[in-house]
């Protein structure tokens, strides 16, 4: 079992904040510190016991003050962010959001919590690039914001911006003081920004500075173990792992994803029970735990990228129900495609024929009022991209690689808009790059994908794989071809 992890305890007060040029509308300053103290624990990914974790201090915060507003956001954000919960099925949820929605209508918040308010409100209609924008508005004021800061970073991820990931922080980080509460994190929020802009180098200087400030963030871990994947290099991503371990284990919230990258790391060198080990010991586990969608994406792609090594299915038979459980809780939520595409993965592992995810209407209209013309993020999303690259998923489980080749290379290049990172969705370049190798006709698209794989990864033992087995098949069918007859001579 992992360490309890404590990382602060000096709160800050209603006078505290209000120096700071963040001056909260409450004048209880229990409620004051219980918000920083939740503001912490997500920004850090951790649990803290003695305040009975995040939601438990959520809770304490509701208590102390049930009319606090950046509380209100804080908690009906952080539900949303989470992305397995939606105002269909929730119906507190949507409760909150009505409350919201009365207070904000009636313009009396003092401007940085009306913007807060607004944000959330558009998160919550599927109008994601919108509640971005209102975050960025306050921070151009506001730069040491921190629960604005960590929305746009954490909305900037669901949406593939990855140039804003990046420059989001880097406008505010030189406004910053060293000596502030969470200043720390920042660095690790950059490195991953950097990450996600192929600045690798970059990347790993910041993550070696925030881990140098607090060796226990698990973010900027995973942003260097981001770096370590994406410069195929598994066995130094494996050591780094196995060497802090007890450093970013303690943080919970993150901890499946950390162990996700370390499997990954097998998987890329073929080391196919290492990887099934750390899904049975860990990912698995966390997941029947949480239930966190983060947990269940992390799952369901695992399971996937082994099925793409052609790990034999009666070794993930037993492993595909439990995180079917899951996907069929979620799958009418409808609350973002790449969460959608990582439900069909457990559906069709399962055995199911995924067709009724296919099938559903691309988005609900998450719009309950007008809201300046902004549209539905996901709505558009789905419809352009979700939908195809479901198609391609279906193809494949089916035996139908030459559909499934076409269908994906068609939105091959749309596929950042989905969200998630590169890492996570390499798994879709190695879909396509599977069924081009199995196709009839895409031999030649196979050879082109796995040249351009190797510009990022040529020292890749993912990549020596896939090549042989491009060879082996086209000698296969080289040697089905009739021979032809000699002519007269």
């Amino acid at each position: 079992m992992a360490a309890k992890l404590t990382l602060r305890q000096n709160w800050r007060e209603s006078a505290a904040w209000k120096a700071e040029n963040l001056p909260l509308s409450t004048t209880n300053d229990q409620a004051c510190k219980l918000f920083d103290a939740a503001l912490t624990q997500y920004v850090g990914w951790y649990d803290d016991p003695t305040l009975g974790g995040l939601s438990g201090t959520l809770e304490s915060l509701k208590k102390a003050d049930p009319h606090f507003i950046m509380g209100q956001v804080l908690n009906v954000g952080l539900t949303l962010i989470g992305s397995g919960d939606n105002v269909f099925k929730n119906a507190t949820l949507s409760g909150d959001l009505d409350v919201l929605d009365s207070i904000a209508s009636k313009g009396r918040l003092p401007h940085r919590e009306q913007l807060h308010v607004n944000a959330v409100l558009a998160w919550s209609r599927g109008r994601l690039s919108r509640a971005a924008s209102l975050w960025e508005d306050i921070l151009i004021d506001n730069p040491t914001d921190m629960l604005a800061l960590k929305f746009a970073h954490d909305t900037y991820f669901y949406l593939g911006y990855q140039r804003q990931l990046r420059d989001s922080i880097a406008r505010v980080l030189p406004l910053w003081k060293p000596s502030m509460p969470l200043y720390s994190y920042l660095h690790g929020m950059l490195a991953f920004g950097l990450c996600e802009t192929n600045l690798y180098d970059e990347a790993r200087k910041a993550a070696e500075e925030a881990l140098r400030l607090n060796k226990n963030d698990a973010w900027a871990t995973h942003a260097l173990a981001h770096v370590y994947e994406m410069q195929a290099d598994p066995d130094g991503g494996i050591a780094f792992m196995s060497r802090t371990m007890t450093d970013w284990e303690p943080c919970g919230m993150l901890a499946c994803h950390n162990f996700w990258h370390w499997a990954v790391y097998h998987v890329e060198k073929g080391e196919v029970e290492a990887a099934i080990d750390l899904f049975d010991g860990q990912v698995s586990k966390r997941l029947r735990e949480s239930g966190a969608m983060l947990d269940y994406v992390d799952a369901a792609s695992l399971l996937y990228r082994l099925q793409l090594r052609d790990v034999p299915k009666q070794k993930l038979a037993s492993r595909w129900p439990g995180v079917f459980d899951v996907a069929q809780a979620h799958y009418d939520d409808r609350v973002l495609t790449f969460n959608q595409l990582h439900f069909l993965m457990a559906f069709l592992g399962a055995g199911n024929d995924g067709q009724r995810l296919v099938n559903l209407p691309p988005q609900r209209d998450l719009g309950r009022r007008d809201d300046g013309g902004w549209p539905d993020d996901q709505q558009r999303i789905m419809a352009e991209v979700g939908i195809p690259a479901m198609q391609a998923m279906v193809a494949h489980n089916q035996g139908r690689f030459d559909d499934a080749a076409e269908k994906l290379a068609a939105v091959r290049y749309d596929l950042l808009r989905i969200g998630g990172s590169d890492a996570q969705r390499d798994v879709f370049d190695l879909l396509l790059i599977d069924s081009a190798i199995k196709s009839e006709r895409h031999a030649n698209l196979a050879r082109a994908l796995l040249a351009e794989r190797s510009l990022f990864r040529p020292k890749s033992p993912m990549l020596k794989s896939l090549n042989d087995a491009l060879t082996t098949r086209c000698s296969a069918k080289a040697s089905k071809k009739p021979a032809v007859a000699a002519g007269p001579v």
